[in-house]
């Protein structure tokens, strides 16, 4: 594989010596490679606009083939560590809005595209793939996960917009959006629950009206309510939560949402459900994200430890 410049790759394969030429475009705009990675004949590189530093992270990433025309945009999103696995699995660290690191992994199911967020934390590092076992580094601890396990899940997803449909969740739970609301799933078993919300809920990162860490899913509701689910132990609660817009939980079912005022679209006030109850905890927060680290939840400058 050879990169010219920073504005065309040619791929060739050892085997046939046929060749590819790719060029960085973002839709028929000029841009530039910001990294390139290979697995196999799986290509995945990060694209950015001409004028920005390719230095900063990949404005949309991208997965391809490496011998025939394949590209599918994977996110478009700001990204640093990624690594690629078997079975045109993808992992990378997004890092953007007010929030703490997420490490996403992406991977086609079938004629569906599997999505999960597997860990949040301040440092995500040192990702890399052996066989099917991703490890990295979450604040210097070693973590891993392994992208294809026994799933008894069996969900569907509808195309949306001439796109797969996509499967969400964490690495214990799975979760489609359905007609209705959810159909959320715990993958040891099986044993899948509804989640009434028939919000569309389609984003998969900033602002995220659905979530799960662990055996745990949240969302937030067009009736002004958030619901927790543990898809293991059926434990499920509703609390009230009018005008919540975008939703977190952590590993132990503590729960934060960001709720927008209608007539100041900026000024955003901060949330919080736990062991203690319900509180508020910035009535001026930075809209720019937020998330969790462990039981602890960051948004911009500040953060504030949650108790299961």
């Amino acid at each position: 594989m050879l990169m010219e410049g920073r504005s065309r790759l040619t791929a060739c394969s050892l085997r046939t010596g046929r060749r590819r030429s790719i060029d960085a475009t973002i839709g028929s705009s000029p841009g530039r490679f910001s990294f390139v990675r290979l697995h196999g004949t799986t290509l995945v590189y990060g694209l950015s606009a001409s004028g920005g530093r390719a230095d900063t992270g990949a404005f949309a990433l991208y997965r391809d083939s490496a011998l025939r025309p394949q590209r599918e945009e994977i996110v478009s999103v700001l990204v640093s560590a990624v690594a690629v696995g078997p079975g045109r699995a993808v992992a990378f660290v997004y890092r953007g809005g007010g929030g703490p690191p997420e490490l996403h992994v992406n991977r086609p199911a079938g004629a569906l595209r599997e999505h999960r967020i597997i860990d949040s934390g301040r440092r995500l590092t040192r990702l890399v793939f052996s066989g099917q076992r991703l490890t990295w580094q979450h604040n210097g601890v070693a973590r891993s996960f392994v992208t294809r396990t026994d799933d008894r899940c069996r969900l569907a997803a509808a195309p949306r917009n001439g796109a797969p449909g996509f499967i969400q969740g964490s690495e214990l739970i799975s979760y489609v959006q359905t007609e209705t609301g959810f159909a959320v799933c715990w993958r040891a078993t099986g044993a899948t629950q509804t989640v009434d919300n028939p919000r569309d809920l389609t984003a998969i990162i900033g602002s995220r009206p659905a979530d799960a860490a662990g055996a745990w899913f949240a969302t937030a509701t067009a009736d002004g309510t958030v619901i927790t689910l543990n898809a293991e132990s059926g434990q499920r609660q509703v609390i009230a939560a009018p005008g919540a817009d975008s939703v977190r939980i952590n590993r132990e079912g503590s729960v934060a949402w960001a709720l927008k005022q209608r007539d100041s679209p900026y000024h955003i006030e901060m949330w919080a459900h736990d062991g203690e109850g319900t509180r508020r905890l910035d009535d001026d927060a930075d809209p720019g994200g937020f998330g969790f680290d462990g039981s602890t939840l960051i948004w911009g400058l500040r953060s504030a430890e949650l108790r299961p």
